[in-house]
């Protein structure tokens, strides 16, 4: 990323925080800061979740503690040695698993609270035994999050919505002439520069800035508009990668193989959760991202920087909108 632009994935010195009672015993020495630092990193939440395994498949009991500035887990409440911390601002979201399996457990069966949790690196599949717990982790985590994502909307929210141009020609995926306009991203461009001037428009606040759009309704839209195409590199089993062509709308993301008018795989907006950078995965992929949606995670390639930006800056986009919305509706 150049560095003059926002990265739309939080960074923060507290990416190194680990816990308060493992660092207490080597305060010794350390800045006045960092002492500061624990000082305000309360505990929110704590309790026993069972936590899915990478490798067997199976989920442990451990012990998870949400902290204002990290969540971490233990191997039991004593809270002798964290297995892992994770920042808060690392953490992307979280998801309710609302149709949930059931747990045969001494003879009957029992009903699995489940959610996971996103970071930029980890998927946390976890479960609890009882609702209170399940709604109590839900309610701190949204509480949380929303705090910590107000920044990053704020930037999102300084996205020029009008006086863009919209494509009106046809696509190489076989889209018809944008209609709807008035309807949704009415000034949203497919030109590959556009994306790159929003993100330096937010990032530099001497450019003009075109007023914002704040009648969107992204459930009600009737028509489908066209916002941005492109070809990437999508990550396969074992490290191998596949050429794909994306084409994001302002209901879907579809993804087809070349030369072909039907889609092999579309996730509708609905469904898409967030996305966010990666460091480079290798000499000759350095500008990834990963796509995070409510049964997937898949990284994705661009060929440069400004493609990388065109997506980080359109999807973010398009997802803060349905949270606007989704808020909205909640509060109603």
């Amino acid at each position: 990323m150049l560095s003059h632009l926002p990265k739309l994935s939080a960074h923060h010195p507290q990416h190194e925080i680990v816990n308060h009672t493992t660092v207490e015993s080597k305060s010794r020495g350390r800045s006045d800061s960092l002492l500061a630092l624990d000082a305000s990193n309360e505990v929110r939440l704590s309790s026993y979740l069972y936590k899915k395994s990478k490798t067997k498949h199976n989920y442990k009991k451990r012990w998870f503690v949400l902290r204002d500035c990290q969540l971490s887990w233990y191997k039991d409440s004593k809270e002798y040695k964290p297995r892992n911390v994770i920042s808060i601002n690392n953490l992307v979201s979280f998801n309710k698993l609302e149709n949930e399996n059931y747990l045969r457990n001494k003879g009957s069966m029992q009903k699995k609270f489940k959610f996971i949790i996103y970071s930029n690196k980890k998927k946390l599949k976890l479960y609890c035994q009882d609702e209170k717990t399940y709604n109590d982790w839900i309610q701190a985590l949204d509480k949380l999050l929303d705090n910590t994502t107000t920044s990053s909307d704020e930037a999102i929210d300084n996205v020029p919505l009008e006086g863009l141009k919209i494509d009106t020609t046809e696509s190489g995926a076989g889209f018809g002439p944008c209609s709807g306009a008035d309807d949704f991203l009415s000034s949203v461009s497919d030109s590959p520069n556009t994306p790159y001037e929003t993100a330096r428009s937010f990032a530099n606040p001497d450019l003009p800035r075109i007023k914002e759009h704040h009648d969107t309704d992204l459930v009600s839209v009737k028509n489908e508009i066209f916002i941005q195409d492109g070809t990437l590199e999508k990550q396969k089993a074992y490290n191998q990668w596949k050429t794909v062509k994306l084409v994001l709308t302002n209901k879907k993301l579809s993804m087809f193989k070349s030369k072909e008018e039907k889609p092999f795989q579309v996730f509708n907006l609905n469904d898409i959760i967030d996305i966010t950078e990666l460091e480079p995965l290798s000499k000759i992929r350095k500008w990834c991202f990963l796509l995070i949606t409510r049964e997937k995670r898949i990284k994705f390639c661009a060929p440069n920087e400004e493609d990388l930006i065109r997506w980080l800056t359109a999807v973010k986009m398009l997802v803060a909108q349905r949270k606007k919305l989704e808020k909205k509706i909640s509060t109603n």
